[in-house]
């Protein structure tokens, strides 16, 4: 199911992207990132309320919008849903992957449907989006972006297929930016940190205090807003990175930089340094 957002300017656009899980954290940051830049925006999600909520802020900032609704682990869904806004507004420039679920459970313990369903939306729902979108794009070239973890580079306990499945993410975009930089197609991943979204609001629902244990992981000593990584995407897909190619860009407020002690003190003969 599609709908197209009445309001902005398709003539003076400055390119065309597709965005699935657009209907809130950072897909719909993304999206009103790309909005508010004078991008004309495919919004793909599995609630029509959420993408129609987000296509209503994107046409406050001016923005030109498609709502399209489905399931990302659906190829027929994705195909509809990136074909309608290369329709609606003329070509394809870029496809941001931002759709994505928890899952909590060790590998001993997960339920086998919830393992695979968590591939089915972080894994098959990227490849999903690059098997539609790449070859939609215009012959001059385009944009991927997929939005991975911190746990896609490192790894987190008692999350084995959340953790798998970001890793596989990281995996697949590298393999994209080889197989299809000679068309002037970059592929890239975002990896960030919790940011505060809706999905980091269930997993510290009634438990501050472990919530201050990780931002104390972070040397920065918070989460990221989700806005903060929606400038990141609307950098790679930009011109300004142009030459960026098969990278995964952390955010993470410095997180996988290295060992960080916490909350902890530093040993006294390091405190004069830090």
């Amino acid at each position: 199911m599609t709908t197209e957002g009445e309001k902005g300017g398709d003539a003076s656009a400055i390119g065309v992207a597709v965005v699935t899980g657009a209907g809130g954290g950072i897909g719909r940051a993304t999206a009103l990132e790309l909005a508010a830049r004078g991008y004309c925006v495919g919004l793909f999600d599995l609630s029509e309320e959420a993408a129609e909520a987000t296509a209503e802020q994107a046409r406050w900032l001016g923005g030109s919008t498609l709502v399209a609704v489905g399931d990302v682990a659906s190829a027929i869904d994705v195909d509809a849903a990136v074909a309608a806004t290369a329709a609606r507004f003329g070509t394809l420039d870029a496809a941001v992957a931002c759709a994505g679920i928890e899952m909590a459970g060790s590998a001993i313990k997960i339920d086998p449907d919830q393992w695979r369903r968590a591939f089915a939306v972080n894994v098959d729902g990227v490849l999903n989006l690059a098997r539609a979108a790449i070859p939609a794009m215009s012959p001059g070239g385009g944009a991927f972006v997929a939005i991975s973890s911190d746990a896609g580079v490192t790894g987190w306990r008692g999350c084995a297929a959340y953790v798998a499945s970001k890793h596989a993410v990281v995996g697949l975009v590298r393999a994209l930016a080889l197989d299809h930089g000679r068309h002037g197609i970059r592929s890239n991943v975002v990896a960030p940190a919790f940011v505060e979204t809706e999905m980091t609001e269930r997993i510290f629902a009634g438990s501050e205090e472990l919530r201050g244990d990780y931002e104390a992981l972070i040397p920065m000593g918070r989460f990221a807003d989700p806005t903060e990584v929606a400038r990141v995407v609307a950098h790679l897909i930009s011109p300004e990175a142009a030459f960026t190619n098969g990278h995964v860009y952390m955010v993470d407020g410095g997180e996988t930089a290295g060992l960080h002690a916490g909350r902890s003190e530093p040993p006294p003969s390091h405190r004069s340094r830090i």
